[in-house]
């Protein structure tokens, strides 16, 4: 009987979720028998990061102009061409505008929102009720950067009637310091995404780090009587969480959430602390 190496089972300790052959394995990257578990966990992150970095720069996908990659500018959407009470986003100096203003939204293109140029998008605060619109189409590039939590496109989604649907994020990088991370939305405790996906992207964060969101109410198990967040046909592909404790590489905690239909693929967890899992971390009343 062959004896399997004592390193090849720590490197598999790593939370993996369904690694395919287009990324890079940790039970290729052999831990050393005279390295800490924390050097280990950093050269595995090191070694995702670097694949993030070198797809970010290849872009591969992404037709967005050039003039129109944001530069940190926001410009006020005037059409609603279909009359549907979306306005009509064209550039993602639009999409910052309809955010800021807490005005629902569809997108009618690509837009690029400048990370792998080194702009830094500010998270937007709770946006309120609205619907956001995707139309099929795909956010580049975004990159938040913040010593504070609640980091991601949005800080926190807490209303009911809040909506995401029909959305791509690709090439996104988010770290945050503090707590509550995700390329999404920081913190969602109440509202609907439908058919939300991340994919190529990093999320480095502290304690509750998801891909898409981190979903902890604050609540309390045990006060929840019904489900406040829906999550329906949402993937990630891909994506590299990074934190101390509750890290899911698809959501961080979950807090009366009902999530269908829905998976992680290419993706890994790496958790410093404990908590956490390869697809949601700390279930509570979902």
């Amino acid at each position: 009987m062959k004896r399997v190496k004592k390193g090849i089972i720590l490197a598999l300790s790593v939370i993996l979720v369904l690694c395919s052959n287009a990324s890079v394995f940790a039970a290729d990257i052999i831990m050393d028998p005279n390295e800490t578990w924390d050097a280990y966990q950093g050269r595995v992150y090191n070694a995702r990061k670097a694949e993030f970095d070198a797809l970010r720069s290849a872009n591969a996908g992404n037709t967005v102009p050039a003039d129109q990659v944001w530069t940190g500018n926001s410009v006020q959407p005037t059409q609603d061409a279909d009359g549907d009470g979306l306005l009509d986003v064209y550039t993602a100096a639009q999409l910052r505008w309809a955010l800021e203003n807490r005005q629902p939204l569809e997108l009618m293109n690509d837009v690029d929102l400048g990370g792998r140029n080194g702009v830094n998008w500010s998270p937007v605060a709770d946006p309120g009720n609205i619907t956001i619109e995707g139309n099929g189409y795909t956010i580049y590039n975004l990159q938040t950067v913040s010593s504070g939590g609640n980091v991601g496109m949005l800080s926190t989604a807490a209303n009911a009637g809040f909506k995401m649907q029909n959305l791509r994020f690709r090439y996104c990088y988010v770290k945050a310091d503090g707590q509550s991370s995700g390329v999404a939305v920081g913190r969602m405790t109440a509202g609907t995404m439908k058919q939300v996906s991340v994919e190529d992207s990093v999320v480095h964060g502290a304690a509750h780090t998801g891909g898409i969101v981190s979903g902890w109410t604050g609540t309390g198990d045990g006060n929840l009587k019904s489900f406040v967040v829906q999550m329906d046909q949402c993937h990630v592909r891909n994506v590299t969480t990074y934190g101390t404790s509750c890290v899911g590489s698809f959501v961080g905690p979950v807090s009366g959430y009902k999530i269908t239909n829905s998976y992680s693929i290419d993706s890994y967890d790496i958790s410093t602390i404990s908590h956490s899992g390869g697809f949601v971390s700390c279930p509570g009343v979902g």
